[in-house]
């Protein structure tokens, strides 16, 4: 168990729903809209928009690689906002989930690639980079809780798998009855009505804003002694500052593991539907696979979650990226049905550990304070890792006609994670 959830004050908490709980909804409101319309629900586009409008699959698969830059390029100045305006994540929230749903809109009347880039891939992405990325969701909800950061984290990250169990078939339903123009529209307005409202309530940047503390507590022994509560709990909670942080091994080896999973998981997220049909599977039974795949990591995020407060973060960073590695080899060998839906138990159990396990390890880490600041000076990276996947594995598939040495290449990043997270120890001050 991490310093940051130990301590040897006993502590009440309030009775009724605590703040930070609205706030993980409404984050989780983003990652749902976010990863179901901008992740696996774009696959689903892949094929129609594709045969209409003559493109190749990289032409499609490019515009995830762009939103991606632009992530990236945002990452560290949104990050900076979330952690030092009060106001901060609301505005970036409200902001973001507007632009993100005229984005969505404007794709309707798409009839040429770079206005489907400039869409999605400009606009689209900075939406994401507010609401959806987590850099921010994961940044305001660590300094929201401590000792039930990993209940925290499982309860925003769903929203990422449960993304997939709405938005694939709903865009599928959207697209047979209004054509993919039409379905535009209507995913355009949903991301105006799940974001927008509950941001404006709801999104504050830390419970001492409003004068609250993590976790909900209120007070304990602190309050018997005449001490104050907040004081005594950052007395043992870890921080660092990003300077402190970015000098540490541990911080890079962490972020290069993560990255090598989030690599495979944005290749299966936008090419498992075509990957499949492309195997003889029919266009339902892909979807089912994909929908059942979500399905899976929607299940695993709560028992990560619990895991991580419980055991040792790093051990279960391992086993995330040994389930993930093991999963993707199932696919690649599919030629059942049933083969299909061990992949999408293995790895969508793993797939669903990743955020739940990236959210919590640097916050353990690291601390509250500087959580903006070091997620967003990692964007950069991060989107090139995210952004190449889809696109190499799209390149793999134009080139060779298959996307099997793709996903075997992916293989092998995931068993690099497990073996660059199992060297990256709990950092400690040496400077």
């Amino acid at each position: 168990m991490v310093p940051s959830r130990g301590g040897s004050k006993n502590y009440n908490y309030r009775k009724s729903i605590y703040f930070g709980w609205w706030v993980v909804i409404v984050a989780f409101l983003g990652a749902f809209v976010s990863s179901g319309i901008g992740g696996q629900g774009l696959g689903v586009f892949l094929k129609p928009m594709t045969k209409d409008m003559g493109w190749s699959r990289t032409d499609l698969a490019g515009v995830v690689t762009l939103r991606s830059i632009v992530m990236g390029l945002l990452g560290p100045i949104f990050g900076r906002v979330a952690d030092r305006g009060v106001s901060g994540p609301r505005m970036l929230f409200v902001c973001g989930g507007f632009v993100a749903g005229l984005s969505l809109l404007m794709l309707s009347f798409t009839s040429h690639l770079w206005q489907f880039y400039m869409a999605f891939g400009v606009l689209f992405g900075l939406g994401q980079a507010t609401f959806g990325g987590q850099a921010i969701s994961g940044a305001v909800i660590s300094k929201w809780f401590i000792r039930f950061r990993g209940r925290a984290m499982s309860l925003f990250t769903t929203g990422i798998s449960l993304g997939g169990v709405v938005f694939v078939p709903l865009s599928a339903v959207l697209i047979s009855q209004f054509g993919w123009k039409g379905a535009w529209v209507g995913l355009g307005l949903v991301t105006w009505v799940l974001i927008i409202p509950l941001s404006v309530k709801f999104m504050y940047r830390k419970p001492e804003d409003i004068g609250l503390l993590p976790d909900g507590l209120t007070t304990g022994d602190d309050v018997a002694s005449g001490t104050d509560g907040a004081s005594s709990q950052k007395s043992w909670e870890v921080n660092w500052t990003f300077g402190e942080a970015i000098r540490t091994p541990t911080l890079w080896l962490v972020t290069l593991a993560f990255n090598l999973m989030t690599m495979s998981i944005g290749a299966v997220v936008l090419h498992q539907v075509p990957y499949l049909t492309d195997k003889g599977f029919t266009l339902q039974a892909a979807t089912s696979v994909a929908v059942l795949f979500s399905t899976f990591a929607l299940i695993a995020k709560m028992p990560w979650g619990i895991l991580s407060e419980k055991y040792s973060v790093r051990y279960a960073c391992v086993l995330c990226f040994v389930l993930g590695a093991f999963g993707l080899l199932l696919l690649v060998i599919a030629d059942s049905i049933g083969m299909a839906i061990a992949f999408t138990v293995v790895y969508g159990l793993g797939a669903g550990g990743e955020p739940v396990l990236r959210n919590v390890v640097l916050a353990d880490y690291y601390g509250r304070e500087c959580q903006g600041t070091i997620r967003g000076a990692f964007a950069p990276l991060n989107a090139i890792f995210l952004g190449a996947s889809p696109l190499f594995a799209a390149w793999v598939y134009d080139t060779r006609g298959d996307y099997d040495l793709a996903y075997l290449i992916l293989v092998a990043g995931n068993g690099l994670a497990a073996l660059f997270v199992l060297l990256a120890k709990p950092p400690k001050r040496t400077f």
